[in-house]
């Protein structure tokens, strides 16, 4: 989980930068079940949602593409492109 951090840390900062308060965190709530959500089956392995109940499928598609512009940056930058991986 200690490597999917390293990456899930600065997509949430990033986010936050081109949006401000748009993140709300990374859930690890460990009162219900494990909190995981499959993700400690794979180093770099994230589980990300988007939107909610209140939100209009425009403003989905729109946090779609500041989340891929996101890690489309943070594949470019040296210290984060080795936990990118594509399969």
């Amino acid at each position: 989980m200690e490597t999917n951090h390293k990456f899930c840390d600065p997509v949430q900062n990033k986010l936050n930068e081109k949006t401000p308060r748009v993140s709300k965190g990374i859930y690890q709530d460990h009162s219900s079940g494990n909190g995981q959500y499959n993700q400690s089956l794979a180093e770099n392995s994230a589980f990300i949602e988007i939107g909610g109940v209140e939100n209009k499928l425009e403003e989905n598609y729109q946090m779609i593409s500041i989340l891929a512009d996101v890690i489309h940056e943070m594949w470019h930058e040296p210290q984060f492109s080795h936990l990118i991986n594509v399969t």
